[in-house]
């Protein structure tokens, strides 16, 4: 608890329980900020909070409600101080704290290095599939987006604090560096993993995407590090405006840390690292260079803090992330969420072939999503067979299908809206040496708990038949 009088030297003598920006999750005895955004008004919302039970409000324009107020001048730009006060600042808590944005790659990564520094120390991990530390998971369905709601990063965060962790890791989307979510957090070390012309959501366009990911600078501290896809488009883009120092990950070899030599597998893949002039040979259970790139940056990272090299290299070596290229019983399972992760998918099981590729392939509806047609043309190309389905209904309409179906000039390739039954009719047509890849919206459905189709069960339904 709190008293509002040392808030902003108020005069009100009030104890609160804790802070909210929205409305229906405000408790009784909480202080409610009215928060603007795009789309609405906390303003607007002071009543509803105040039937949940609010005793107070933070306002920057002249309200008729009776409730004790504080008036500023502008209620966004005082958030980021109010959970300062509330909360305490995370840096002063913690040794390390970490963002990493890109296009691709984010969830992973920030799994990878929770992986890998709690082999030796101590982590967290705040990002699109909940709060992770060493001593629990916690899946936070009710986390709508990437970078949560700042009150709620900054309650997770105190969560965390208490297992008195040394370093934290946050996933940082563009939107929620756009929007300050990310509050007064400083960043010891940020990285950004890739841009592509996908994900823009709300942005109005590429231009505007670019500069939300590029706020990533101003995060990062005076003496912190920037480490960048040397063989990304994002390198020169954030090398220019950039004045942190700067290390670098990939292919090529004049990056800080570069890979060669990669052997792929559908059960796995070894690489070989050269960091410091140093060869060093890299065994994981990650699937494709996605895998490849998501380990490097994740080392340098690491290394980056003060691991060491073969600390990182043996706690790697049983990672994967469940979804996200996984094979499960020879099934392989991923959600490429671009146009450029499906078609790395596709050139990864194209090179591992010995017979056949099976698909699943399914996108969630969303009117600005302007590549279903590339992903109906490349699985066909690609495939030997494809599977069109949805990710969460059974309607027989879908936005999704009817724009990656309606251009195809192939016939390989059969539509069925319910997906419990299009993996099944996958999975049923799956001989020796063939590929069934799965593709679309497990873990979107299973966050937003509607029509979860668990592909896990369905596979092990099918085991017997040598799956």
């Amino acid at each position: 608890m709190k008293n509002l009088k040392t808030l902003f030297n108020s005069n009100l003598d009030l104890e609160i329980n804790n802070v909210k920006i929205n409305s229906k999750d405000v408790k009784k005895g909480d202080l409610f900020i009215c928060r603007k955004g795009i789309n609405s008004d906390g303003h607007d919302f002071i009543s509803d909070a105040i039937q949940h039970g609010a005793i107070a409000i933070i306002v920057d324009r002249n309200v008729d409600f009776s409730l004790p107020k504080i008036l500023v001048n502008n209620v966004n730009e005082v958030i980021p101080d109010i959970m300062d006060w509330y909360y305490g600042n995370p840096n002063e808590k913690i040794k390390n704290i970490i963002g990493v944005t890109g296009t691709n790659g984010k969830t992973t990564v920030c799994n990878l290095i929770n992986v890998l520094l709690n082999y030796k120390s101590s982590c967290g991990c705040i990002g699109t599939n909940g709060i992770h530390c060493k001593n629990y998971d916690l899946y936070q369905y009710d986390f709508p987006n990437t970078t949560v709601a700042i009150d709620k990063l900054y309650n997770s965060i105190n969560m965390l604090k208490k297992e008195n962790l040394e370093n934290l890791v946050i996933e940082s989307s563009s939107y929620g560096l756009q929007q300050n979510r990310l509050g007064n957090i400083m960043f010891d070390i940020g990285l950004v993993t890739n841009i592509s012309e996908a994900h823009m959501g709300e942005h109005s366009d590429m231009q505007d995407y670019i500069s939300s990911k590029l706020k990533m600078i101003d995060k990062i501290k005076k003496n912190g590090y920037l480490i960048l896809n040397k063989d990304d488009i994002s390198y020169e883009i954030f090398k220019n405006k950039c004045n942190k120092k700067i290390l670098s990950f990939g292919r090529n070899k004049d990056a800080n840390l570069y890979f060669k030599d990669v052997e792929e597998r559908l059960t796995g893949t070894d690489f070989v690292i050269v960091y410091k002039n140093k060869e060093y040979t890299v065994k994981t259970k990650m699937l494709g260079l996605n895998g490849v790139y998501n380990i490097c940056a994740a080392f340098l990272i690491c290394l980056t803090i003060g691991m060491d090299i073969n600390d990182c290299i043996y706690a790697v070596k049983d990672f994967y992330m469940p979804g996200k290229m996984e094979n499960y019983k020879n099934v392989i399972i991923d959600y490429p969420a671009t146009k450029e992760s499906l078609k790395k998918d596709l050139e990864f099981l194209v090179r591992n072939k010995k017979k056949k590729i099976i698909a699943v392939i399914s996108r969630n509806d969303d009117i600005r999503i302007k590549e279903y047609a590339y992903f109906g043309d490349i699985s066909t190309k690609f495939c030997d067979y494809v599977i069109f389905t949805t990710d969460r209904n059974k309607t027989n309409s879908s936005l999704a299908i009817t724009d990656m179906t309606k251009e195809l000039k192939s016939n390989n390739y059969e539509i069925i809206y319910d997906r419990k039954k299009a993996i099944e009719k996958a999975l049923s047509l799956k001989k020796d040496n063939d590929i069934v890849y799965l593709t679309g919206g497990e873990y979107y459905s299973r966050k937003k708990k509607v029509d979860y189709v668990n592909p896990y069960e369905i596979i092990d339904k099918f085991s017997d038949k040598r799956i």
